[in-house]
Order: structure tokens, then C-alpha cells, then sequence
């Protein structure tokens, strides 16, 4: 070994000319400086002397040849006068066994010149079983010699740490201090996030804080999805320090074998992981459930649009992003179910796929999901087990109060504009509730715009005039955006732009109601606000249809019938209309004078 002994030293007054003669930094030799002797407060400084009280190295070419050189210390702890304070580890043979005993354990490489492991060697106790099948397959001489005397050795040094260990581990708890011992890398660990169960793989462990506020940190990897592909994701979970000892179950995270229902749990999880893999890509679903996002949250009941991609664009400061999954060869298995209630694009993932999730990789899932709802018009985070499909009303196009010919020609656009892809028409962008200046509104309108066309959705702008009124000086500036279909409802027709009429496909004027529509209108709302409840006889729908009122207007009238009915604790029938009605002063075919329409649809 070589010794430190310095080197083209300048410590002489032979040299003492040509260094006061030498300009700054031009002398081509080594200046030694020694750490000088502490004085009464333990304080050094640098000195050019060299020491005169220092030992001979002790690891030279002599201690190469041995297989294991081990450190010692003082010991303290009452049991035994020396421990062990590090192993450095020379034997080639040794450092092959280790190779396998160790395998893939973080932050050891067995193939280093000098592999040095310190105390409390805490690879070698999470490895100490594999340590012993190593030693008791070992079948050439040497070899099986070089590992006798590392585990001899390592055995009477850590025989207290490890017969405490079975001591607790017997008993099922664990003390703050000894913690480590229950997390390996790699161990699955279990715990709780509000009412989702999660299991993770640890990374690693190490303990952290100060005095009053320590902890474990354990750093912990799982599964997720980031719009293109699956990938591993990092979190931490924390186990806080505690006096004496502790049941390993009540800790704050455990390794998912000590759960007691640890293979229910295992298949409860495996399960949620593949319905989270159905779902990677995007797609259009009810939730009734906790919802999650920036600021205020709680239960909703809404049509969602899951969607991590769509969120990685729209929440730059809140991007998924993931470390690749370890390979494990290509799967052979397939979603062969897709959902049939949506067009087909829309259960398909990402361009960017990724092969099918191992059943280890589905136990680590991500128990939420990424997307957009509907009724808060918010990005929001889903809870998986919170998510269904969406029960359709098919009959709602049939409540529509339109001529046949009408709805005829709106399901033909419609249907032609979803199958024809690549069309697309332009839309000119006006001001209104999606911002008070151009930038705002360019920005929000193109966002809803890029959506639709993404997600092959109908937008529906109500009040358009303020998109498509004449123009003046004061307007915004208008753009074109691009989106598949676009629907527009205004009730000042007269106000639009003359410039728009050649790029509106269809135009239909909502003329005022007859009797029989509104009587339609009537029955429609009365079923879907109250259904087998309300109190309507066909004479009573009748009678109802005579009122001259649009359809906000019966919807709104029944509305607040409801609200009457639900604090008298009724069936909804039509003594709380005609108290509406008699509040509003409505007569028959005799509307309130400067009552302005509002539109006559639904």
C-alpha cells in the first residue's frame, strides 16, 4: 500500500531563493501543510511541520493478501469490549458468492476492488437467510472456506442484533430503533391512504429529523400512467418515532406480509390494477365519489373524462411523470372488451402503448386517476374504485320538441361529422363567460376546442350571439379555432354577424310552442323531476299545456314545484304548479308583459 509520505516538497532553504523570487502560482512543485496539534478548545490550524506523533499505515501489501480485514472499535454497549466497525471484503472467491447473495441489493457493487461493509451491516441482515442457503450450497473447497469464515464471523457480531429480531418478530411488533430491519429493498409495503389500501416497492430506507421529530422515511415506488405509457412513480411514507415497542400492523407503513389478510388484499389489488390498466388511455365514465384537486374538494356525483395526457397539457405544474418500467418481454395479452358505450377511438390508449402489466405490476397501481369532470368543469384526481360506466338515457333525443324532418337533419350532421374524421370547420371566437379579453377567451376556447376534438365531443356554446354578433370597434379579436361539431343557441337571432351566415351548416328557428309541444314538455319534466311520484293525470297535463310558457319556463315552474312539494313532504302534483304559477301571476295564454323569451327548447 502506498504510504503519505509527501512528495516534491519545498520545505527546504535550499529552494528558499527561488521561492521569493517565483511569481504567484508559477513555482512547478507541491507546498505539504499538516493539520496542526487542537489547542485548549480543540481548535487546529495548518501547518508546514510534519507530525511527529503519527503511526505507520497498517494496510500495506501484507493485509492485501488477506481475504477479509476487519476494523474494530471500542464497544459501549455493556456486553462486549469491542465491535465491529467495518469489513473490508479482498477474497475474489468471497466477493462472487456475495454476488449472488447480494444481488440487486441498492448501493452494493461486489465486484469493487475493495468491498467495504460498515456497521450495523444491514445488507448482510436482510440477506442473512440467503447468506446461509449460500453457505450451505457452496461446494468448492476454498470458495466454501472464504464464505465459512465471513459468516463466522459476521454471525457472532450480529447474534444479538439478530436474536432480538426473531425475538420481536415472534411477538409481531417492533421498536422505532430496529425498524430497518423490517424493510429490505424490495420488500412490498402496505398502507392506507385515506380509504384506498396501497401496496408499494421499497427502494429504501433511512432514518431522518431531529431530536423530538425523527422518523423513517421509507422511499417507495409504484405503478402509473402518464398519458403515453406506463411507468414507475416515487413517493414517501413515513414511520414516526415512538417509545418502546409496537405492533408491526400499526405502524404508518408495514411490508404486506404481516397483514393478516395479506393474499385477500393481494387479489383486491391485483384486481384494481387491472381495472386502472383498462382505463389508461381515455375515456368517458360516471363517478359518485372524493374527487381531489387544487383548492377546495369533495364527493360529486358526475360524467367524467379520464384523461392523464389531456392533463399533463392542461396542468404543466402538476405533470405525471414517470421512470420507465423495468422490461419483462412482450405479453400476448389484450383488452379484448371495450367499452361499448363510447365511440371506439375513445377506449383506445395512446398512440404510444405499452405492453400488458405483469400481476406484480398490477398490485403496485395507482389507486386514482386523471381526468376532467363534466359538472365542475375542473381537472380533477378520481379514486378508481369511485369510477362506472355511465347509464344513458336513450330516450333523451326524443324529448327534443322539434319537427321530425328537424332532428332528422341534426342526427345526419351529426353522424356525418363523427365518421368523417379529418373534416373540420371553422369557428370564429367571439367574447363571453370564457374571459373578458382576447387572450383569455383565445386561450380557454382553445383548450375546450382542442378537447373536443381529442375526445370526439359535441360543444354546445349557449347565448352565441356574444360569439357571433356583428362587429364593432369594441369587440375582441376574433380567430378561427377548429372543432368537429359546434352547436349554438341564441335568442337574438338579429344580432349575428352577416360574415358567419356562410359558415353555419344549419340554422333552425325555435318557433313559439304549440299546445301539443308543450304538452310534451310537461310530461317530460314532470316524469324525469319526480317519475311514478308526482301526482299528474293526463286531464291535469292538459290543463297545464295550455300556460303560453317556453320550455326554461315549465322546467323552471317544476322546479321549484318540487322544492315546494319536497318541504311539505307531498308527492310533487299539480296544486304546487298552480301555486307557482299563481306566484308568478300567470294566467292561461296570458303571459306577464315584458317577460322576455328565453328560448322555447329543453
Amino acid at each position: 500500500m502506498p504510504s503519505s509520505q509527501p512528495v516534491a516538497s519545498t520545505d527546504t532553504k535550499t529552494n528558499s531563493n527561488a521561492i521569493s523570487s517565483a511569481e504567484v502560482g508559477m513555482l512547478t512543485e507541491i507546498k505539504n501543510l499538516y493539520e496542526g496539534k487542537p489547542d485548549d478548545r480543540g481548535r487546529t490550524t495548518w501547518v508546514d511541520q510534519y507530525p511527529d506523533d503519527l503511526e505507520e499505515a497498517v494496510e500495506n501489501a501484507e493485509t492485501a493478501r488477506y481475504a477479509l480485514l476487519v476494523r474494530h472499535t471500542k464497544s459501549y454497549d455493556g456486553r462486549r469490549s469491542l465491535q465491529i466497525h467495518s469489513v473490508v471484503v479482498q477474497s475474489p472467491l468471497l466477493k462472487d458468492a456475495l454476488s449472488v447473495v447480494l444481488n440487486n441489493y441498492p448501493g452494493i457493487t461486489t465486484s469493487l476492488d475493495r468491498l467495504t461493509f460498515n456497521a450495523p451491516f444491514k445488507p448482510l441482515v436482510h440477506r442473512w437467510t440467503n447468506l446461509v442457503e449460500a453457505l450451505e450450497q457452496e461446494t468448492e473447497t476454498d470458495a466454501k472456506s472464504h464464505l465459512n469464515i465471513f459468516y463466522q464471523m459476521m454471525q457472532k457480531e450480529l447474534q444479538d442484533d439478530l436474536k432480538a429480531w426473531a425475538d420481536y418478530v415472534s411477538h409481531k411488533v417492533i421498536t422505532f430503533e430496529t425498524c430497518w430491519m423490517l424493510f429490505a429493498p424490495g420488500t412490498i409495503v402496505y398502507a392506507e391512504e385515506g380509504k384506498d389500501q396501497r401496496a408499494f416497492r421499497l427502494e429504501r430506507g433511512s432514518y431522518g429529523g431531529g431530536q423530538g421529530d425523527s422518523y423513517f422515511a421509507l422511499t417507495c415506488e409504484y405503478v402509473d400512467w402518464d398519458g403515453e405509457e406506463f411507468g414507475i412513480g416515487t413517493t414517501r411514507k413515513f414511520i414516526y418515532s415512538f417509545q418502546g415497542t409496537k405492533a408491526i400492523t400499526a405502524l404508518e407503513a408495514f411490508p404486506l406480509k404481516y397483514h393478516e389478510r395479506e393474499m385477500e388484499i393481494k387479489e383486491s389489488l391485483v384486481e384494481r390494477g387491472a381495472k386502472f390498466e383498462s382505463i389508461s388511455g381515455y375515456h368517458y365514465k360516471h363517478y359518485n365519489g372524493i374527487a381531489t384537486g387544487q383548492g377546495a374538494w369533495g364527493p360529486i356525483e358526475t360524467r367524467i373524462i379520464i384523461d392523464t395526457y389531456a392533463w399533463n397539457r392542461f396542468n404543466p405544474d402538476h405533470q405525471v411523470t414517470l421512470d420507465d418500467l423495468p422490461p419483462h418481454g412482450d405479453s400476448d395479452c389484450s383488452d379484448d372488451s371495450p367499452d361499448t358505450d363510447e365511440p371506439d377511438d375513445a377506449n383506445q390508449k395512446s398512440e404510444k402503448s405499452s405492453s400488458a402489466l405483469t400481476a406484480d405490476e398490477l398490485l403496485l397501481c395507482s389507486p386514482t386517476v386523471k381526468g376532467y369532470s363534466l359538472k365542475t368543469k375542473k381537472w380533477l384526481t378520481f379514486r378508481i374504485s369511485s369510477v362506472g360506466e355511465i347509464k344513458w338515457n336513450e330516450r333523451a333525443f326524443e324529448s327534443l320538441v322539434l319537427p321530425g324532418d328537424h332532428k332528422e337533419l341534426i342526427l345526419a350532421l351529426t353522424e356525418s361529422q363523427v365518421a368523417n374524421k379529418a373534416t373540420f370547420d371553422d369557428v370564429i371566437q367571439g367574447k363571453g363567460d370564457l374571459g373578458l379579453d382576447s387572450s383569455d377567451v383565445e386561450s380557454s376556447l382553445s383548450n375546450v376546442l382542442e378537447m373536443c376534438t381529442k375526445w370526439n365531443a359535441i360543444l354546445l356554446l349557449d347565448e352565441a350571439d356574444v360569439f357571433l354578433e356583428q362587429r364593432s370597434a369594441h369587440d375582441l379579436e376574433r380567430n378561427k379555432l377548429v372543432s368537429r361539431i359546434l352547436f349554438l343557441t341564441t335568442n337574438r337571432v338579429d344580432n349575428i354577424d352577416a360574415a358567419f351566415e356562410s359558415r353555419i351548416h344549419i340554422s333552425m328557428e325555435y318557433n313559439e310552442l304549440s299546445v301539443s309541444a308543450r304538452r310534451q314538455i310537461w310530461s317530460s319534466f314532470a316524469s324525469a323531476g319526480g317519475a311514478k311520484q308526482h301526482g299528474f293525470s293526463s286531464t291535469d297535463i292538459d290543463k297545464l299545456a295550455e300556460y303560453s310558457m317556453n320550455g326554461r319556463e315549465i322546467k323552471n315552474v317544476l322546479k321549484t314545484a318540487q322544492l315546494l312539494a319536497g318541504r311539505k313532504k307531498q308527492a310533487l302534483g299539480t296544486e304546487h304548479v298552480e301555486t307557482v304559477l299563481a306566484i308568478e301571476k300567470r294566467n292561461i295564454n296570458n303571459r306577464r308583459v315584458g317577460k322576455e323569451e328565453a328560448g322555447n327548447g329543453l
